[in-house]
């Protein structure tokens, strides 16, 4: 085999191991999406005892995404990474919100700042879900309590002056739960007021029947 062959060979071998890792980086990512998205739902669902064995396997997986970060960081800086670490990071924040009332460090998630940030900015869209329920159970204070925690994350993201190509799709997602915010405000707001009215209606009926008795 001449010398140009053998070049031709190591190069088209090396780009078959690169696709090998390729597969093998794009299952984690699935791994990690599916986990993730079952630990948002069981936790709506009020399942939550199903979440803490979900949560071990996801960062079992999360943990295997190490050795192509050093070892092929053009694959790990990917957007399929990035995007499986949003929301990973969202999983794992609102779990710990729901389960403690506060919000974990990036060191402790240990992920870059990129998919902290949007994974912060997604998880008003949570919150604004937990809200609306705590809202039709009549739970005024715990949904007016969620709010306070979307506005803390909102006006937290909004210092941020980044350029788009520095962290894509921030200013976005910074703009949705800017309108998440204000929808959620308006909805408290109205159903508070509802809730009053018709238990101020209901006393006075029970009232006017009484003194009619």
């Amino acid at each position: 085999m001449s010398n140009f062959e053998n070049f031709i060979f190591e190069a088209i071998k090396e780009l078959e191991i690169r696709d090998e890792n390729r597969e093998m980086l794009l299952k984690i990512v699935r791994d990690i999406l599916r986990a993730a998205r079952k630990i948002v739902l069981s936790i709506h669902s009020g399942n939550i005892n199903v979440v803490k064995n979900v949560l071990v396997q996801m960062k079992e997986e999360k943990n295997k995404l190490d050795f192509f970060k050093e070892k092929f960081p053009d694959l790990y800086y990917s957007g399929s990474v990035i995007g499986c670490l949003t929301e990973y990071v969202e999983a794992l924040q609102f779990y710990n919100y729901v389960t403690s009332g506060s919000i974990i460090s990036r060191t402790e998630l240990d992920v870059e700042p990129m998919p902290y940030l949007l994974g912060l900015a997604d998880l008003i869209g949570e919150l604004r879900r937990m809200a609306i329920q705590s809202i039709e159970a009549n739970d005024f204070s715990k949904a007016e309590n969620t709010l306070g925690i979307m506005e803390k994350i909102y006006n937290s993201l909004r210092t941020a002056i980044l350029p788009e190509a520095l962290v894509p799709g921030l200013r976005r997602k910074v703009d949705i739960a800017r309108n998440i915010i204000e929808n959620t405000r308006k909805d408290l707001l109205f159903y508070r007021r509802s809730y009053i009215l018709s238990r101020t209606l209901q006393e006075v009926r029970s009232t006017f029947e009484n003194s009619n008795t």
